[in-house]
């Protein structure tokens, strides 16, 4: 999910970079064995922070809802195979691999068919999880600028 929506290939980033509206714009997620979080985040000029926040707003609205393609999905498997692969080129890489799957009790070569499950990820998948973890999270919006601009953090879009 975070692949279609978030990544340098994601609808966020080519929506607002193809609007000229940001200079980056990403989202990512921060699992863990408790509870973690989803940021989407963008980097722009002053003025366009309304109609940025609104957007990516409506491409979380829109993942929340999953509305995912077929294709989407066969590219994010296939993009999140690779940046498996491009993760483990050195040894550190793969000890550092075969630690954490050990400390979550997963076993030192878990990872190992990592490219197989990503594989019979299914569309059905995709929008359940969406669902689940999207649908009516609260939502925290941010926004870091010079005082001038956004003076008063209450009257920020």
């Amino acid at each position: 999910m975070i692949e279609i929506i978030g990544s340098l290939n994601g609808r966020i980033f080519t929506q607002l970079r193809g609007m000229q509206l940001v200079y980056d714009a990403r989202c990512f997620s921060f699992p863990g064995v408790t509870p973690g979080y989803l940021a989407a985040m963008a980097q722009c000029e002053a003025e366009k922070v309304p109609q940025v926040i609104q957007l990516l707003q409506d491409q979380l609205a829109k993942a929340a809802r999953g509305e995912f393609t077929e294709a989407e999905i066969a590219d994010a498997k296939n993009n999140r195979i690779n940046s498996e692969v491009l993760g483990k080129q050195t040894n550190a890489d793969a000890a550092m691999t075969a630690t954490l799957d050990e400390i979550y009790n997963l076993g030192y070569n878990w990872s190992e068919n990592n490219a197989d499950r990503i594989m019979a990820v299914t569309l059905a998948d995709i929008q359940r999880v969406a669902q689940k973890y999207l649908s009516g999270s609260p939502t925290i919006t941010v926004i870091t600028s010079q005082p001038e601009i956004f003076p008063d953090p209450s009257a920020a879009p």
